[in-house]
């Protein structure tokens, strides 16, 4: 979900612009065969974000992290990849090699968000038992609705969170362990590298 201040709506709005951009990028990374951490698709759309800014002449504040990366980026192509991973350390890096390390945190996120499914399923199915106790036992529906609320709803949330890890974890392995899959995301994250060292070297002259 994408939210823009009101403010810098009304006061600046070509700051707005590249931040859009920013987000429609990663939009369109979606229908990639790509992991859904990955470090370059971060790195395609600081790319397009600052190359907006950079036409448009629009500076990011200095207290933000654009400003930062815009430093580094101006210093050299390493410089700003390493700020990069460290403000995305936990995605997945291609243009190099297989992440392995990323792979292993997914098996990880099976392995821990499995077990909490099961035990969240258990949760839910002793409340559900005790909702159908208060039911035979006459209780209104308003007692009913708030014992739903209280009890059951939080748990529906918890394990709607989980199945989306888990899809989320199955479908990346799935992307990095097919052949296939595997070679066309790591196509897509060298041509990434490729690109944004050509702008790179022109975001330095000027």
């Amino acid at each position: 979900m994408l939210s823009l201040s009101l403010h810098d709506i009304n006061d600046n709005p070509q700051a707005n612009v590249s931040t859009l951009m920013h987000e429609l990028v990663h939009f369109m990374q979606r229908d990639l065969p790509l992991p859904s951490d990955l470090l370059e698709t971060e790195l395609e759309a600081y790319i397009v974000d600052f190359r907006v800014s950079h036409e448009l002449g629009v500076k990011a504040p200095s207290d933000s992290f654009n400003a930062s990366a815009q430093k580094e980026l101006k210093k050299g192509f390493e410089p700003f990849m390493e700020l990069l991973s460290a403000q995305y350390g936990e995605d997945a890096l291609l243009w190099k090699t297989r992440s392995r390390a990323y792979e292993a945190r997914l098996r990880s996120v099976l392995q821990r968000s499995s077990s909490k499914l099961k035990s969240l399923q258990t949760k839910r199915a002793d409340k559900n038992r005790v909702l159908e106790q208060m039911r035979n036992m006459g209780q209104s529906e308003s007692e009913l609705d708030a014992y739903r609320d209280d009890a059951l709803l939080p748990l529906d949330a918890a394990v709607k969170k989980l199945e989306r890890a888990l899809e989320w974890a199955r479908k990346d392995l799935a992307i990095l362990a097919d052949p296939e899959t595997r070679r066309q995301a790591r196509a897509y994250a060298r041509s990434v590298i490729r690109r944004a060292r050509a702008f790179q070297k022109v975001f330095a002259r000027d």
